[in-house]
């Protein structure tokens, strides 16, 4: 018996849907019901396609849009031209490996006038390509207004990528590398300071040869197809590496860690290709306000830990007790981040963080 449900409520802080189509003898809407239907959710993306409902939750599976018109994500964050905005993106969805996009599909980009200017094909994971499109390609799969010779390469944070190459192009040796995501990337970045936002990094490599490549928002995977371009002709002795809180947060509380460990390996590849006598330092992943991510986190820091232990030259700096031993989680270590944020350190919180390294620098 094919039934509609409709929804009138919008929530603030987690996922509205807004109808369902499913079809049950009784019409009743129960545990591991397939459907199509339309959610909007809290950043202001809206999708609309095949659902899977299961332990009172809607998944995304199977193919679907996402419209991300009315969200605030910068073309930087999936990789589009700059000075477009996204539009949506079209293709399969997978919640058995992330509630989020898995498989072959089409990123749109427009232009302020929303003309219809560029697209990324290929298979992703979350926003992120991570190989070419791999079912039969043509011209009759791409929605009005697109032509074969809009399409672009993804290249994400590109602004910032642009700024690092510019940065290394005349350093030939340096002592010690800092490559990670935002909080290495903030940790250089004094003039923050006014938006409560600020780094130690000044002070605490004072009289050091230190190399900061932090890259706010990167992932393991990202870093794979950057690496070269940054390092293949600077010398150094030592790497620091904080990354891993935005590949689980991409990924969703039911991030698969043997896969965000993975690609942390075909990045030491990629490395040791360019230093294979190098020191490599791991820092955990560090929780967030967040509770939801706290146990994948752990879970994944343990894995890296375990992954150290196997080579004398890779080392893991535990970061969990600095935030999270003797303290009340909720009260006390909110205290640690700028206000309406939750996922950044201010000037205290990188005190007690860059006390974990920074003698080793």
């Amino acid at each position: 018996m094919l039934k509609i449900k409709r929804w009138k409520k919008i929530y603030i802080d987690k996922p509205s849907p807004v109808y369902f189509i499913f079809d049950n003898e009784d019409g009743k809407l129960k545990n591991k019901t397939y459907g199509y239907g339309k959610i909007i959710y809290p950043e202001g993306s809206i999708y609309e396609g095949n659902l899977y409902y299961f332990n009172n939750q809607f998944h995304k599976y199977g193919i679907g849009s996402q419209y991300f018109k009315n969200t605030k994500i910068s073309y930087e964050e999936f990789g589009g031209p700059k000075g477009l905005f996204i539009d949506r993106f079209v293709g399969n969805f997978n919640h058995l490996e992330t509630n989020w996009i898995y498989g072959d599909g089409i990123l749109y980009f427009v232009d302020k006038n929303n003309n219809p200017k560029a697209f990324i094909k290929g298979f992703f994971r979350c926003l992120t390509k991570i190989d070419s499109y791999k079912s039969k390609f043509d011209e009759s799969l791409l929605i009005d207004g697109y032509s074969l010779d809009m399409e672009v390469e993804q290249m994400l944070h590109q602004s910032r990528f642009s700024y690092l190459l510019d940065k290394v192009k005349n350093i030939s040796k340096v002592d010690t590398v800092l490559l990670g995501d935002s909080w290495f990337e903030m940790y250089e970045m004094p003039y923050y300071k006014n938006n409560h936002i600020y780094g130690s990094f000044i002070e605490d490599t004072k009289d050091k040869s230190v190399l900061n490549l932090g890259i706010g928002g990167s992932t393991y995977l990202e870093w794979i197809n950057k690496i070269d371009k940054l390092l293949n002709k600077i010398s150094f002795n030592k790497i620091f590496i904080n990354l891993g809180f935005n590949d689980i947060h991409g990924l969703g509380v039911n991030a698969d860690s043997s896969y965000i460990l993975s690609n942390l390996m075909k990045l030491e590849e990629k490395i040791r290709m360019i230093n294979k006598d190098c020191e490599i330092f791991y820092l955990g992943v560090c929780p967030s306000c967040s509770t939801a991510y706290l146990d994948k986190k752990l879970e994944f820091s343990k894995m890296v830990e375990e992954y150290c232990l196997k080579d004398s030259k890779r080392h893991f700096i535990s970061t969990k007790e600095i935030f999270l031993d003797g303290i009340k989680y909720r009260d006390d270590f909110e205290k640690m981040f700028i206000e309406n944020d939750g996922n950044h350190l201010n000037e205290y919180g990188y005190q007690k963080w860059s006390k974990l390294f920074k003698d080793l620098l």
